[in-house]
């Protein structure tokens, strides 16, 4: 699944290999880490098992929190990614559509002045069309805010994790 390369993408397993080190002082070389882990989830379930093992059951919890943290990072990372460029599409599409909508309107109201026409209903599609890709826009907007936020929540509670983990060590 898409789940598992992730964790084990060349820069997964070395961000992992780098954090173990730090935090740890445990060494493990990508290979171990790739093959000292397994992934389970169920059809339409957002939840993951990841169950990892290792020598002592210390590294192995070690080893499954600091995989668990890269995972979220790295899914985080792709969501804030995909959001950023379908909000610069947007932000382009934006600037074309006002650009023809500018083009039409000049050539609407100059048609207009030379046969004293005046404004009917149907005139008002072009601005809900506009309105509708700014909507778009905005709901891109939001969702950037709340995956940004989703991150800042998670580095949270991995920081509460460790926390918990250095206080049971003690």
């Amino acid at each position: 699944t898409g789940h598992l390369e992730i964790l084990r993408s060349a820069s997964s397993l070395e961000k992992i290999q780098e954090r173990l080190k730090k935090e740890y002082n445990f060494d493990f070389t990508p290979g171990q880490i790739a093959g000292a882990f397994s992934l389970k989830s169920q059809v339409g379930s957002p939840v993951i098992k990841l169950t990892a093992t290792a020598d002592t059951p210390k590294r192995a919890q070690a080893l499954a929190n600091i995989m668990a943290e890269v995972y979220i990072q790295r899914v985080n990372d792709i969501k804030k990614a995909d959001l950023t460029q379908g909000l610069a599409f947007l932000e382009q599409q934006m600037v074309s559509v006002n650009q023809k909508l500018t083009a039409v309107e000049k050539t609407l109201n100059q048609f207009r002045g030379k046969n004293k026409a005046f404004p009917s209903e149907k005139d008002s599609f072009s601005a809900r069309s506009s309105d509708k890709i700014a909507n778009q826009l905005q709901e891109l907007e939001r969702e950037l805010s709340k995956t940004q936020l989703e991150i800042e929540w998670t580095q949270v509670q991995v920081e509460a994790a460790h926390t918990s983990i250095s206080d049971g060590e003690s």
